[in-house]
């Protein structure tokens, strides 16, 4: 197996399945073409070896690597390595069990709202389709991975009860979610989880009222917790911070 599809017989490579469930067929280049243009993580791999031949941008992104050659020829395994303490035990090997079940029956394979940690120690919940990528022959030339991020959609409060299972030590847990939210270099000192959920609940409420409901306290605990939050801003305005989360 190649290294590189370019090198393979570029024309009737079949590929079967996509994330609108279509079926077309790609060239080898255009197959590349097709995984550098995903907004979100693509990859294929050798089918015996499990080795990548192709990863995008935004796949390389999740191992902290900058360019295609660093992770071209390494295995899942080899990514565990380093990813291990993110992934957990089990995560490479089920990988590998979903690459090879792909290769093996000649058939796509779907896993939903699979939960992992990218190196930064940051929560991403993905879609991901598995797909045999067949050479003129009807033989699997490569396994297709397209991930589908759900993370952004993904209610906040849930994501922070994501990182408190993930996270044993509550403070971890805090500190990787508000650098998942990217406004913890908006305060002087960490927020405790009592703000974090009153600051979440202000990004879609504007009376305190409101706030105090959904939260299931008193007006007056709404208003310490929103004069400790600004008590630990920097320069920046609550304003600011909400503005920012809002548009995420």
């Amino acid at each position: 197996m190649t290294q590189n599809l370019k090198d393979a017989p570029a024309s009737n490579i079949a590929l079967l399945g996509s994330y609108e469930q279509t079926n077309f067929k790609v060239g080898g280049d255009a197959l590349l073409e097709f995984i550098s243009s995903m907004p979100e993580p693509a990859h294929i791999k050798a089918p015996k070896t499990g080795r990548y031949i192709f990863s995008n941008q935004s796949n390389l992104e999740v191992y902290s690597l900058k360019f295609v050659s660093e992770i071209i020829g390494a295995t899942v395994q080899d990514l565990n390595t380093f990813m291990a303490p993110y992934w957990g035990k089990r995560f490479a090997d089920q990988i590998d069990f979903l690459d090879f079940q792909v290769r093996d029956k000649k058939e796509t394979v779907r896993v939903q709202e699979k939960i992992f940690l990218d190196k930064c120690g940051l929560i991403h919940i993905q879609n991901m389709t598995k797909t045999p990528v067949l050479s003129n022959s009807n033989k699997v030339a490569a396994v297709l991975t397209l991930s589908f991020d759900l993370t952004a959609k993904t209610d906040p409060l849930k994501l922070l009860g994501y990182y408190k299972a993930i996270y044993h030590k509550k403070s971890k847990a805090l500190h990787c979610f508000s650098k998942h939210l990217n406004i913890e270099n908006f305060f002087n000192e960490p927020l405790t989880e009592k703000e974090l959920r009153c600051l979440l609940c202000m990004k879609q409420n504007t009376s305190y009222k409101s706030i105090a409901a959904a939260l299931n306290v008193g007006v007056k605990t709404v208003e310490t917790h929103v004069s400790n939050i600004i008590g630990k801003s920097k320069k920046h305005s609550l304003t600011d911070v909400l503005i920012l989360l809002r548009n995420r």
